[in-house]
């Protein structure tokens, strides 16, 4: 949405169709900003160098709101996924199996990482220590030598 108004308000052609593409292209994480900029900026340049800047400056702008507010809002109520992990899988999935292998990355990581953070022991998973039956042990008591 951001995006289409911002195609409007600088006054390119087909702002709808620029923000449906950006829209699609979030979906691939780390790259899909770029990837979305990219018909942006080439229609930009056809309408001449004022233009340009303006969706060079909106398309920073929308990346930095949604890098930094909206993005770490939404993971850190749903998945936190350690983002060198994230990029690590990227690269890795996107090397064996191409563009669609990145679009799918970040799914596939997600589902990889609940089955490994599902499957660790519960002193790792809690952060706190428990006992063999599950009930949690208390660590923080200094004894008092009786």
């Amino acid at each position: 949405m951001l995006t289409t108004f911002a195609a409007w308000l600088i006054g390119l052609p087909s702002p709808l169709a620029l923000g449906v593409i950006a829209g699609l292209a979030e979906f691939i994480p780390y790259l899909g900003p770029f990837i979305a900029a990219a018909p942006a900026l080439l229609v930009a340049t056809a309408q001449g160098g004022s233009p340009l800047v303006w969706t060079i400056l909106a398309y920073i702008a929308i990346q930095q709101i949604e890098g930094n507010v909206l993005l770490p809002i939404i993971q850190r109520r749903l998945v936190a996924i350690p983002p060198a992990i994230m990029l690590f899988d990227i690269l890795g999935v996107g090397s064996f199996f191409g563009l669609p292998g990145v679009v799918f990355a970040a799914p596939i990581s997600v589902a990889i990482y609940a089955v490994f953070e599902g499957t660790a022991p519960d002193e790792q998973r809690d952060g706190k220590p428990t006992t063999h039956n599950g009930r949690s042990r208390r660590t923080d008591v200094i004894p008092d030598g009786n």
